[in-house]
């Protein structure tokens, strides 16, 4: 399979996909109670924000399927040229499929013109993030929905 666009019928599989990633690798980095405001739980006022966002042109997101199900994912809010998101659940046959998805939203961003990508990293993430090219800024916190507040590295992705 590849990386395709994002369908609305899709949203409840990426809210999947997101709890899956946030379950199998935060725990390295955070405690229960961060894990727990983080994941998404299907809320559907998050999937109705997120169904709403795939019809505005400058809004992307981007989904690796196989076998029915969602692996990864990516979403950037070129109107802020803020990469929102970029989640990897395990079990893909796809090796390097973080890095795949990573690579597909430079593309995109160039194609754009977009130069610069700004984004809060999870602690754990910024490895990941960094070998891509990413660069980190700043230690920071992001506020959850629960009103949680996570420890996180504010960083850039210069386009090139």
């Amino acid at each position: 399979m590849a990386i395709r666009l994002a369908t609305a019928a899709d949203i409840i599989a990426i809210h999947e996909c997101h709890d899956a990633a946030i379950l199998e690798k935060a725990s390295e980095t955070y405690n229960s109670n961060i894990i727990q405001g983080w994941m998404s739980y299907l809320n559907p006022d998050k999937i109705a924000k997120d169904q709403e966002k795939l019809s505005r042109s400058d809004f992307l997101c981007v989904v690796y399927e196989e076998k029915n199900m969602i692996y990864g994912f990516a979403m950037v809010d070129y109107a802020k040229n803020y990469l929102n998101a970029i989640y990897v659940r395990q079990g893909a046959k796809t090796k390097n499929l973080g890095t795949k998805i990573l690579d597909y939203i430079k593309l995109n961003a160039q194609s754009r013109g977009v130069t610069t990508l700004w984004f809060e990293a999870s602690v754990n993430a910024r490895d990941f993030y960094v070998r891509g090219g990413a660069v980190s800024l700043e230690e920071t916190s992001h506020t959850l929905d629960t009103g949680q507040t996570m420890p996180c590295i504010k960083m850039r992705l210069d386009i090139t």
